[in-house]
């Protein structure tokens, strides 16, 4: 009896053995999975912030045309009202010279 009880000792330690084996290899499995999951969402990810980073520059550039084309444009509004400005106190000027 005590040879059986050593013997179902060990075959039930190598029961336990195994499982623990495979629960491992189940778990690399899924692991090694979600490893290539994660690699390809980050292939993914990383060409569309380029594309994103791309499209911010193009953004940028005509941002910074159209801000100039604006800008010249306020300096020609600024200028046409200064001239005017003087001009009519020129004229407001010399209508009071006159009276």
């Amino acid at each position: 009896m005590a040879e059986t009880n050593g013997h179902q000792d060990n075959l039930s330690r190598l029961d336990r053995i195994e499982r623990a084996i495979e629960h491992v290899i189940n778990e690399h499995e899924k692991l090694v999975d979600e490893q290539g999951r994660l690699l390809k969402a980050q292939v993914v990810m990383v060409d569309s912030v380029t594309k994103l980073a791309d499209h911010i520059e193009t953004v940028d550039k005509r941002l910074g045309i159209r801000i100039d084309e604006i800008g010249g444009k306020l300096d020609a509004l600024i200028n046409i009202v200064d001239r005017d400005h003087r001009e009519y106190s020129e004229r407001l000027n010399r209508l009071e010279n006159r009276q």
